[in-house]
């Protein structure tokens, strides 16, 4: 994942996180966000490694990693959904496969599903430049 102060991420248990520094004269952790301790009380530290992961300082447990946040975050997987790689397409129909690694909707390949896929990898997904929920018409 390429880190960027212009994008939002959040912890994997879904605190949100703000990038305040990615250059900072650290090989290991050369990245700084903030997450909120408690609700309008205070903010703690994370030290960020290139690759997105985070770790508290001093804490002595393998990183975790930072998750960008996208419109799609919210969406599940399988969820019916409605995809085009450009403004000028019609809207097609598919369910929805996740997010890629350069944070793009993705949704499953030939009309599949989770539970109908035979192998869940991302060589079964297609990625999307627009991804929304249909309107109660567009599942008409």
């Amino acid at each position: 994942m390429k880190l960027s102060i212009d994008k939002q991420y959040k912890t994997q248990d879904g605190q949100p996180v703000r990038i305040i520094c990615l250059d900072r004269i650290d090989s290991q952790w050369p990245g700084i966000g903030l997450y909120e301790i408690a609700p309008g009380c205070n903010e703690g530290i994370l030290f960020i490694n290139p690759q997105g992961q985070y770790s508290l300082p001093l804490q002595l447990v393998l990183p975790q990693n930072l998750i960008e946040v996208t419109p799609w975050g919210d969406f599940q997987i399988d969820e019916k959904v409605m995809v085009r790689s450009s403004a000028v397409e019609f809207w097609i129909r598919q369910h929805f496969a996740g997010i890629s690694e350069g944070s793009k909707p993705m949704t499953w390949n030939n009309g599949y599903s989770s539970w109908t896929t035979y192998d869940n990898n991302d060589a079964n997904k297609t990625s999307w430049t627009e991804c929304r929920r249909p309107t109660p018409e567009g599942l008409a």
